[in-house]
């Protein structure tokens, strides 16, 4: 086998797996529920050129404010936006507020207090 048909043979692979990884918004690790006494706040990463990983950002959302921050974002680094949407869910669950994976409300609403 030369090494063009190797190529060839392996290139629907390789594009599986790098569109895999730039389709990040898919995953659960980007987005996050949190809630604690009826305020609800979501964490997600906004990708702002998909299906490319970066440009990216942080998406905070305090609903009870009624207010959308965005703490941090990434130009290059690829994984800094959903390694920072989950930096800043277990600091939250640090501080007693209920955080889930996922985007469903029902998920901490229906969570035993801590």
């Amino acid at each position: 086998m030369t090494n063009q048909n190797l190529i060839l043979k392996l290139l629907p692979a390789v594009i599986i797996l790098i569109s895999t990884k730039a389709l990040g918004s898919t995953n659960a690790q980007d987005k996050f529920v949190c809630g604690q006494a009826g305020d609800l706040r979501f964490i997600s990463v906004d990708y702002l050129d998909p299906p490319k990983a970066v440009p990216c950002r942080v998406v905070y959302t305090k609903t009870q404010e009624n207010r959308v921050e965005y703490p941090w974002n990434a130009e290059n680094k690829i994984g800094y936006c959903e390694k920072q949407a989950k930096y800043l869910a277990e600091k939250l669950s640090g501080l007693g507020v209920i955080c889930r994976a996922g985007n469903n409300s029902a998920d901490v609403n229906n969570s035993p207090s801590p």
